[in-house]
């Protein structure tokens, strides 16, 4: 827990950092994915394995989208936009619906605080050879919140990350700068107003 709220970014990377198991999966919590669809991605990779093929992230790939038709649009544009621009090989890079093999994090070292941040994960997992696995899953329309995406300032700190992350990335060839992240609160420590 920490004492003021994270981006979307931040909290991943704050529990990617704290995961101890060799197998990590996330998700979002707002109901688009129906959780129990990670069988078939636990099926994938033990299949890949028993085949003989390294595996180091299996992760969704929606069937169909239930957004709303402005909403597809815009994905689908900002898709293929940053398919061409970071030049990353998964067919649907914001399907956050993962399982990840811990051991990727040990070269993998993300920055982003942002909704950037599964964009610069696929981009880093596909530079550092790193195998992915897509596996289709149903989405569903999003039964709790609403998307932060679509915010004007938002939006414009998305498209300020995602400058960086191309210069860091594909100019620089390098992993970037990490966003700092706050210190987590003590164990046992209060929860603080308003959250």
């Amino acid at each position: 827990r920490f004492a003021e709220a994270l981006d979307y970014g931040g909290a991943l990377r704050a529990g990617f950092g704290a995961c101890r198991y060799d197998l990590i999966f996330y998700t979002d919590g707002d109901g688009q994915y129906d959780v129990r669809e990670l069988r078939s991605l636990y099926a994938a990779l033990e299949r890949e394995e028993a085949a003989g093929r390294r595996v180091d992230v299996v992760m969704g790939n929606k069937l169909t989208r239930r957004d709303p038709m402005h909403r597809r649009f815009i994905s689908y544009t900002y898709h293929h936009l940053m398919r061409f621009v970071f030049r990353f090989e998964v067919h649907d890079v914001d399907c956050d619906f993962r399982l990840i093999k811990r051991h990727i994090f040990d070269k993998v070292i993300l920055t982003q605080n942002s909704g950037a941040i599964a964009l610069e994960l696929m981009t880093k997992v596909q530079m550092q050879g790193f195998r992915t696995v897509e596996v289709p899953v149903n989405h569903f329309h999003r039964a709790y919140g609403g998307s932060q995406f679509f915010r004007f300032g938002r939006i414009i700190k998305v498209i300020v990350s995602l400058a960086k992350l191309w210069w860091w990335l594909r100019v620089q060839g390098g992993s970037g700068i990490p966003s700092p992240l706050p210190q987590p609160l003590p164990v046992g420590a209060p929860r603080p107003a308003g959250r």
